[in-house]
């Protein structure tokens, strides 16, 4: 049908004029030539072309819009997430506390075990060697970039240290050791592994 109406030229048209057309088709696949008989035939087309033109860039410009609305609306979920994921935190440790301390309370009171009086004696060795000769405690306010690194974790440390030292002679080893870090604010996840194999011991 495409062979038979290109190979034949329309009334009116010259042959070679018309395959000539056929050979100069910018696109073959897409295009094919169109007779056209006058001004008026050549006004109208042109008036469907633009037709054409504006409606994909109606489509365009339709598309592009629902880009930008996906876009906004792919920010403001990622926001709410990041929300939402700060909250669980919030609610991870507020639900560690509240273990922390129940247990606590469940077991104050109770005789020490060995293995609470071992952590009591480890943790005052530790506290002891930090106020020791070396003057562990002055070293890490020290102004230097290794030291200021190590800032933050010594302070857990002290930290940690200067309140598990009077728990631990009433009734410390209660709970994990995670859930210790956890109630006292440690975030540092390499302070954990730190502490936790350096001067806690497992809950048995």
């Amino acid at each position: 049908m495409l062979r038979h109406y290109l190979e034949n030229a329309p009334e009116g048209f010259d042959p070679s004029v018309w395959a000539q057309a056929s050979v100069e088709n910018p696109d073959p696949e897409k295009l094919i030539p169109f007779p056209i008989r006058g001004f008026d035939e050549l006004l109208d087309r042109q008036k469907r072309q633009k037709l054409e033109m504006n409606f994909q860039n109606n489509i365009t410009a339709d598309m592009e819009d629902h880009v930008k609305k996906s876009k906004k609306e792919l920010t403001e979920m990622y926001a709410k997430m990041l929300s939402l994921r700060q909250k669980q935190k919030q609610f991870s440790y507020r639900l560690l506390r509240v273990l922390a301390m129940q247990t606590l309370i469940q077991r104050y009171g109770a005789r020490l075990d060995e293995s609470e009086v071992r952590l009591q004696y480890r943790l005052e060795q530790i506290m002891a060697h930090l106020n020791g000769p070396g003057d562990l405690k002055g070293m890490h306010s020290e102004d230097s970039p290794r030291n200021h690194a190590r800032g933050s974790l010594f302070c857990h440390l002290l930290r940690l240290l200067d309140v598990l030292i009077p728990v631990s002679g009433r009734r410390f080893h209660c709970f994990d050791e995670f859930c210790v870090l956890q109630t006292l604010g440690c975030r540092n996840s390499s302070f954990v592994s730190f502490a936790a194999s350096n001067f806690l011991v497992s809950k048995s």
